[in-house]
């Protein structure tokens, strides 16, 4: 938003999920009583995207004319994290449902306010 330099960890990847979302399915573990069975589960997206091209998709939503500079991955940072969302689809009936662009945009709309 401000211009400024975005670092960030070459090749690392994430499931990235919108805030939304995670509230959606943490209100379902509730609402399910799933609290009792002392339940896990996973909160994301099947589909992860590298942070590079997430700094890539933050900086045009911005309209900004900031630079990324990737770094190296610092040992103890696990580069790539995936997880099985199964579980979560099958007892809640719950999958993340935005997209990430479509995330980044309420994000910086909210953030301009």
């Amino acid at each position: 938003i401000n211009n400024q330099e975005l670092i960030v960890h070459r090749e690392t990847e994430r499931s990235w999920c919108y805030i939304d979302d995670a509230i959606e399915v943490m209100n379902l573990i509730v609402d399910r009583k799933q609290k009792e069975s002392y339940e896990v589960f996973n909160i994301g997206r099947e589909d992860p995207l590298a942070t590079e091209l997430l700094a890539e998709k933050i900086i045009k939503i911005c309209n900004s004319s900031s630079e990324t500079r990737e770094i190296e991955v610092e040992p103890t940072i696990i580069p790539v994290k995936r997880a099985c969302f199964k579980k979560a689809k099958v007892l809640l009936g719950w999958e993340a449902k935005t997209p990430i662009e479509q995330g980044l945009n309420e994000l910086f709309k909210w953030m301009k306010k």
